[in-house]
């Protein structure tokens, strides 16, 4: 169900100008790489929407952070739980981590947001985030009373991408120019009983 979920999060804000790169719900792809004669783990967020042709032809890369993107944005799964039955209906609780990354640089020659430095710039983009989910009550694809709860800042750290080891090049890309994000969300929604 939270792909679901993420998928609608993901259309709400997919026309921020500022956004290069976004996926819905993500998955950790592990796998070894071997180099000479030595072999790495490595793993990294993979769309859960990607076609394994596309992975195998190294998309496994596209959320990656890297110099070319202006950004990245995706959300991790934190589970979905039952909060009633009340009725005919199945009240349930999804939580989902959004993810973004940020080349400020590419991001403010576009003209974007200007003359932003330094440590945790990021706050007007989390803003702009924040403002377009929609925060009334809806209905889409079987669930209904979708409710999205304001979401809550995660403490800024390298931390929000340590389940990644992406390759030693990409880790420069979180320190500036470069800037990052993350956001805990809850959402809440009703399906029907089976009958």
């Amino acid at each position: 169900m939270n792909n679901k979920i993420a998928n609608i999060l993901k259309d709400q804000i997919s026309d921020l100008t500022w956004i290069d790169k976004i996926a819905g719900l993500v998955q950790t792809l592990n796998f070894r790489q071997k180099t000479g004669d030595n072999i790495t783990e490595k793993s990294y967020p993979i769309s859960c929407d990607i076609s394994e042709d596309a992975c195998l032809k190294g998309a496994y890369q596209d959320l990656c952070p890297n110099s070319k993107k202006k950004s990245i944005l995706y959300f991790e799964d934190k589970g979905v739980v039952l909060d009633r039955m009340e009725g005919n209906r199945m009240y349930y609780v999804s939580s989902l981590r959004l993810v973004c990354w940020l080349n400020l640089q590419l991001i403010q020659d576009e003209g974007c947001i200007k003359d932003v430095t330094g440590c945790g710039t990021s706050g007007d983009y989390v803003i702009e985030v924040i403002k377009k989910f929609n925060y009334v009550p809806f209905d889409v694809g079987g669930l209904y009373m979708i409710m999205i709860q304001p979401p809550s800042q995660v403490e800024r750290s390298v931390e929000i991408f340590s389940k990644y080891s992406y390759n030693e090049e990409a880790l420069q890309y979180l320190l500036f120019p470069f800037d990052y994000f993350s956001l805990d969300i809850e959402t809440r929604f009703t399906i029907p009983c089976l009958t």
